[in-house]
């Protein structure tokens, strides 16, 4: 089966420039980019999955990747969301990091 990548926070920078990475060196239909709000049209490679609505703030953003994925495995996972500041570190604990490894158990 063909890897699959999550990139937490794709909507710019170090989060756009690794889901064009992925989207080269795998099938981008194994390639999941979330983004806050709404993505823009052809912001994405085609074929990309996109996970919109994902606030790394808020406590459902680890439910709604989980939806996002749709029952698929991830094996690569980058979060590159938000500024790294001391409460995002632990929005990525409290809320997010469970909720994926609830998946994978």
């Amino acid at each position: 089966m063909a890897s699959t990548a999550l990139i937490i926070g794709a909507s710019k920078g170090l989060g756009a420039s690794l889901v064009n990475h992925y989207a080269k060196n795998l099938s981008p239909s194994n390639v999941f980019a979330t983004v806050r709000s709404s993505a823009k049209p052809d912001q994405f490679p085609k074929g990309v999955n996109v996970i919109e609505g994902v606030d790394v703030s808020q406590k459902d953003c680890g439910e709604k990747v989980v939806k996002g994925l749709q029952g698929r495995t991830v094996d690569h996972v980058w979060i590159v969301a938000g500024l790294l500041k001391g409460e995002v570190c632990l929005v990525f604990s409290a809320f997010l990091v469970p909720s994926l490894l609830q998946v994978s158990s």
